[in-house]
């Protein structure tokens, strides 16, 4: 006999697809007991009524219930500032010269400073520019070293013809 294979929901490696269940007749999402699950239900049914209460004992001036209330059901402001127009081409040194002069007038704060000199920085390529080898300097240090280095050898064998050293 013949049997044909159970197709299987799972991939080449055994593992379910995304958006597959390994149990798909199993308990539905959010119905579990959790202590979370049934907070989160009570939350839903009787939100508005929490939501009313932290506004009539805010406005009596618990500041506790205030802070709840903005924390949870408002979103937090953001900090906007105004549009500034500072020149930011040329090298970092010449933009942070530009940057800190408006932070010094009061049109920038340090911290868009900051952050503006952060973007130009990544912004700008490294200075890959190479500065062409003075080969004279470089013979000059090597020979400054080839002497150091003959005159200690003298100094040890000078030492060593004295006894001085084994």
């Amino acid at each position: 006999m013949h049997e044909t294979p159970i197709p299987t929901p799972r991939d080449a490696g055994g593992k379910f697809p995304p958006g597959r269940s390994g149990n798909p007749r199993g308990r539905p999402p959010g119905s579990g007991s959790s202590p979370g699950v049934r907070l989160r239900r009570l939350i839903a049914q009787h939100g508005d009524e929490l939501v009313q209460a932290l506004i009539k004992q805010a406005k009596q001036g618990d500041t506790a219930a205030a802070v709840a209330l903005l924390d949870r059901c408002v979103a937090r402001l953001r900090p906007m500032s105004e549009p500034v127009a500072v020149d930011v081409t040329g090298d970092r040194q010449s933009v942070a010269d530009r940057l800190l002069q408006a932070v010094s007038a009061g049109e920038l704060s340090t911290e868009t400073a900051s952050e503006l000199l952060a973007l130009v920085g990544s912004a700008q390529p490294a200075d890959t520019s190479i500065t062409p080898i003075d080969f004279d300097k470089l013979d000059e240090l090597y020979n400054r070293a080839m002497q150091a280095s003959d005159a200690e050898a003298a100094r040890i064998e000078a030492e060593r013809l004295a006894g001085l050293r084994g």
